[in-house]
């Protein structure tokens, strides 16, 4: 049954590492020379990819801009 492989969302995914109010904090940090992504990676436990796709919006889509 293909509705069994159907992807949670977010954090409601058993296997997310991230929260809402962390992909919110992830898109505000402004990226600097001393703050990689290599740095936001390391401080949540994932991916310089995860933290790209993140801020380019590729995932975590459903969560909206802050303000």
């Amino acid at each position: 049954h293909p509705e069994c492989f159907a992807a949670t969302e977010g954090e409601r995914n058993v296997h997310a590492k991230l929260t809402a109010t962390d992909v919110l904090t992830i898109r505000a940090v402004p990226l600097r020379p001393h703050a990689p992504l290599a740095t936001l990676a390391r401080q949540y436990g994932v991916t310089n990819e995860t933290i790209a796709n993140i801020r380019r919006r590729e995932t975590w889509k459903h969560v909206p801009p802050a303000g």
